[in-house]
Formats: structure tokens, C-alpha cells, sequence
């Protein structure tokens, strides 16, 4: 459990290793600043019509954050005491839960239903030993984050007459 520097079971420390809990294994962050610049494309062109097409489009800014990351490491805990040491007065749970061998943990996996329940039992209370879940076994589901926003850009002359400013985001 996390406890800081205090061991589950000081007689075996193997079973508070494992994966940090706030920690993720993959993490992208990307961010772009694009400036919409008409003029200095357009100069094989007569001038009537990129002068249109650059008030129209020109001078804008698209920006944006983009952010992928796997899922965080999760540990599965039971309500019951298994060591009858008293161990949830020290944490908001019990111990650990017992893997059930030959189930998949993933097995039948989806957003609503992340953890096969049936890959785990709660062993109970004051059987002496503490049960054999590991720290972080179980790895949440990933997420994505966006934000993009088209701004109008500071024209030749300082700042726009008419400021205009555009966002919009998505978090899955």
C-alpha cells in the first residue's frame, strides 16, 4: 500500500514493489503556432485578388496543445483486513486482493467495466497473511487531451480594431 516509507509486509518487501501509481509510461505533449501569411506567398499573382483573399484569410494564428498519455498504474485493494494487523487504519482501505490464477484482468475489458472482477477475490479478514496482488498491476485507460484556438494576429500597423479570438477543446 502507500504508505511512504512503511512496508506492507516487513517480512516480504517484494510485495510493495511494483509500478508508481501517479506515474504513466507514455506521455506526449505537442504544441504548434501556425501564422496565416498570405502576402508574402502571393507576389507572381496580380494584386487585386490576393488583397481579397489575404483580408479574408490573412493575418490569423492558429495555435494548439495536444496531449496523449497512457493510463495510470492502479493497484486492486479489498475492504477486509487479510493480515489482521490492522493494516486499514493506516489507509483508507484494507490490504490487497488475491489474483485469481488463469484469469485475465482485461479479459472482457471496456471504458465502463476497466478491471475483470473476476481476476480478483477478497480473501477476507485475519487469515494471517496479506494478499498477493500486486502494487500497480492494473494499468487505467489512456487519454487525450486537445485544445486548439484561431486567433486574429497583431496586423503591420500594432494592434486590430476588432480583436476576434476562437477555442475549442476536447478531453476523451
Amino acid at each position: 500500500m502507500r504508505l511512504g516509507n512503511i512496508l506492507s509486509d516487513p517480512y516480504n518487501p517484494k510485495l510493495d514493489y511494483g509500478n508508481v501509481p501517479y506515474a504513466r509510461r507514455n506521455r506526449v505533449l505537442a504544441t504548434f503556432l501556425y501564422r496565416v501569411a498570405i502576402r508574402q506567398k502571393a507576389r507572381c499573382f496580380s494584386a487585386a485578388p490576393i488583397v481579397l483573399v489575404d483580408r479574408a484569410i490573412g493575418g490569423w494564428e492558429l495555435s494548439g496543445v495536444c496531449l496523449f498519455q497512457s493510463g495510470p498504474f492502479m493497484t486492486v485493494v479489498t475492504n477486509s483486513d487479510p493480515s489482521g494487523t490492522g493494516y486499514n487504519l493506516y489507509n483508507y482501505n484494507g490490504g490487497r486482493a488475491d489474483r485469481v490464477s488463469g484469469v485475465s484482468s482485461t479479459a472482457g475489458q471496456s471504458i465502463q467495466a476497466w478491471v475483470n472482477p473476476a481476476a480478483y477475490t477478497d480473501p477476507g479478514d485475519n487469515i494471517g497473511r496479506f494478499g498477493n496482488a500486486s502494487q500497480g498491476d492494473v494499468t487505467g485507460p489512456g487519454n487525450t487531451r486537445r485544445l486548439v484556438v484561431l486567433t486574429e494576429a497583431d496586423s503591420d500597423h500594432g494592434e486590430s480594431a476588432y480583436p476576434v479570438r476562437c477555442a475549442g477543446g476536447q478531453s476523451v
